[in-house]
């Protein structure tokens, strides 16, 4: 009898050990660029010994245990080496992006890992000048492992990826949000300029400024890989450019039923010799387009607003107009599509 009360309590202590939070309470750390030093404990916003904030931001996350909040002073933090984020904490700025910038200094900004969730957060900081193979600003994953990350409230500009996501990059089985960010003036050797989908990957993209990214492939704004499956909802996808391949706004392979709803996809561009689809280029998808304005995108090729390689999507309440391309298709061209569309249609070409 004794032994069988000694498995129950331990059963007991097993599930209440592997529950949702954590079993400690929760800390803020501070982090200030001006006068912190990374030998003090980092529990005081107070620039004094011992318990003063830590001068970095990688030594407040080493600090961090998941549930914890580490707070970002007001100032310029130049990198070394990228911040590696492997545990669910929240990284805030005090005062949000304008007054918080992360400078790269061509190292990447953010490697978010370890199977982190969306309780993992980034959030508030202007990250500039990154530079990586994919994401350089920031990338979800490190092989083995995916992660999951909320990125919220930042702004991501002039950062570089050599293999795709200028700005960020969704490895393999990685749902980050992201949400309420301006993603601009970043560049891909290859596709992606923007933000970088990769397969299995199912990442809800939301309410975001996504402009003037450029992707020397496909994809000016964002690349979907084949067999991802993300959700775009209520974002601005303005003046961005595929320079030689198809989807100056956001370029779309093969996936199941994903949507983009509420979004204002205008003024993208897909040029070169394979310069198709300059709003969006539909490769073999089922896509569902719903309530979405569709203008003034310009493709040297085919399908201004959207080009359809195959596939059945659906676009319903959109209004596409103001399109134009230099061959055929102002508003839509399509190769072998089987969907239905019901929307304004006004263009040139």
């Amino acid at each position: 009898m004794s032994g069988q009360k000694s498995i129950l309590v331990l059963a007991c202590a097993l599930v209440w050990i592997g529950g949702a939070g954590p079993d400690w309470p929760q800390t803020i750390y501070y982090v200030n660029g001006t006068c912190g030093d990374d030998s003090w404990y980092g529990t005081s916003p107070v620039c004094q010994a011992p318990d003063g904030p830590v001068l970095t931001i990688q030594k407040g996350i080493d600090l961090a245990r998941r549930g914890d909040i580490v707070i970002v002073a007001d100032a310029e933090y130049v990198l070394s080496a990228d911040i590696n984020l492997g545990k669910e904490v929240t990284v805030r700025s005090a005062n949000g992006s304008g007054s918080c910038t992360i400078d790269c200094n061509g190292n990447r900004g953010f490697l978010v890992k370890n199977n982190v969730r969306n309780s993992a957060v980034i959030e508030g900081f202007t990250i500039l000048n990154g530079s990586g193979d994919q994401g350089g600003a920031i990338k979800c994953g490190s092989w083995p492992t995916s992660a999951s990350p909320t990125i919220r409230g930042n702004v991501l500009r002039n950062n570089h990826a050599t293999a795709g996501g200028g700005a960020i990059y969704c490895t393999r089985d990685s749902d980050p949000l992201i949400e309420g960010n301006t993603i601009q003036q970043n560049t891909s050797d290859t596709d992606g300029g923007g933000i970088y989908c990769t397969r299995d990957s199912d990442p809800l993209i939301e309410g975001n400024m996504i402009q003037h990214n450029s992707a020397e492939g496909f994809g000016g704004g964002i690349y979907v890989e084949s067999l991802a499956s993300p959700e775009i909802v209520d974002n601005e996808v303005y003046a961005n450019t595929a320079l030689d391949g198809g989807g100056g706004g956001i370029y779309w392979e093969t996936s199941a039923a994903p949507q983009i709803r509420d979004c204002n996809i205008h003024s993208n561009r897909a040029e070169g010799s394979f310069g198709y689809g300059g709003g969006l280029f539909l490769s073999t998808s089922d896509l569902i387009i719903t309530n979405c304005e569709i203008t003034e995108n310009y493709a040297t090729g085919e399908g201004g607003g959207i080009f359809i390689g195959s596939g059945s999507p659906t676009i319903t309440r959109c209004r596409i107009n103001d399109n134009w391309v230099d061959y055929a298709g102002g508003g839509i061209a399509t190769i072998g599509y089987c969907g239905s569309v019901g929307q304004s249609l006004r263009n040139q070409g």
